[in-house]
């Protein structure tokens, strides 16, 4: 498994990125219509594991990399694998490959979002979030879902949730990093 940055000149200062698989390539279209209702940055398509139309489709409308779904084959010799309860294991593909994908990211500056994410506006000022020493930003999830997750331990009580469908990064964030190596 590839747990390196991209270290090629970045395409563009500032960029989005967000990918799907085949299950949820349905919703490439509308997606990319609200974006581009809004906003004209460059756009990067993760294939996590797409259809050849699927794919074909991003590749005229932006970049796509591969994101291999069997990179994380072993996942269940991972620390939190004990940790999920069994139907967290259909949705790992995405849920678990996404830092890899932002570790390919060709932007000096990413947002990611996932595909089921509606953008009703231009998300440009959202950049400034990551001029953070971290270069990172995430927002907490609602405590009703925190509040769920903790009471069927899926959350250990003193943990934070994180809603992790738009996320605004820098490359070479040490979040990413650690973020990968624990997935």
């Amino acid at each position: 498994m590839d747990l390196k940055w991209n270290t090629e000149k970045a395409a563009a200062p500032q960029g989005v990125l967000t990918g799907c698989e085949e299950s949820q390539e349905w919703m490439l279209k509308w997606w990319f219509e609200n974006y581009s209702k809004h906003n004209t940055l460059p756009v990067t398509f993760a294939d996590f594991g797409m259809s050849a139309s699927a794919r074909s489709w991003c590749e005229k409308r932006g970049n796509v990399i591969s994101i291999p779904p069997q990179e994380l084959q072993n996942a269940k010799n991972a620390p939190w694998a004990d940790k999920v309860p069994g139907y967290i294991w259909n949705y790992r593909t995405i849920w678990f490959c996404k830092p890899l994908a932002f570790l390919k990211t060709p932007y000096e500056t990413t947002i990611w979002t996932d595909i089921d994410c509606e953008i009703t506006k231009n998300i440009t000022p959202m950049f400034s979030l990551a001029e953070v020493p971290d270069g990172f930003a995430i927002r907490y999830d609602k405590q009703e879902y925190e509040k769920y997750y903790k009471e069927h331990s899926i959350l250990k009580h003193e943990a934070r949730c994180y809603q992790v469908g738009v996320i605004v990064f820098k490359r070479y964030s040490k979040v990413i990093n650690n973020w990968a190596k624990y997935c």
